[in-house]
């Protein structure tokens, strides 16, 4: 147990991709009740979300950024289900509409969700070709619908 990563340590610097031939996105709500229930019972200990096996990809660069690239071998489940529920704490903290939620809503926008610069935005995960598009366009918009964050 000695190379156990925080959700922060695992997003540092890294993008990640599910290939083609995974598996969808199939989580049902029992499995996001679960996950959610598990998160909400914590009470500051940490969570233990199970495997997630990785395989490093190409490197993307973008905005004076570089990013490592990692293809999701085992785990696209729990860390997409874990960015759906980061998108919605971001919605909330916007609709909160204070200084401080705004600034905490852009640095967990841009720590796990997208990195938003002036060409354009790094996402921190793409889907496979299937569900890219309704990941991008139905799921993550709320927020370009919200008002602005910091």
């Amino acid at each position: 147990m000695e190379n156990l990563l925080t959700l922060q340590d695992l997003f540092d610097g890294r993008i990640f991709k599910v290939p083609n031939y995974q598996r969808g996105y199939s989580w049902e709500k029992s499995h996001r009740n679960d996950l959610r229930e598990d998160l909400e019972s914590m009470n500051r200990k940490r969570h233990y979300t199970g495997t997630i096996v990785l395989k490093e990809s190409v490197k993307a660069q973008g905005f004076g950024e570089t990013y490592k690239r990692f293809d999701i071998v085992d785990g696209q489940q729990r860390i997409t289900t874990l960015i759906i529920f980061l998108n919605h704490i971001v919605k909330e903290l916007v609709i909160i509409d204070t200084e401080e939620s705004k600034e905490i809503a852009g640095n967990i926008m841009k720590k796990y969700i997208k990195y938003k610069g002036p060409m354009g935005s790094i996402y921190k995960l793409e889907l496979d070709l299937d569900n890219e598009e309704f990941f991008k366009q139905r799921i993550l918009i709320i927020l370009h619908k919200a008002k602005k964050y910091s």
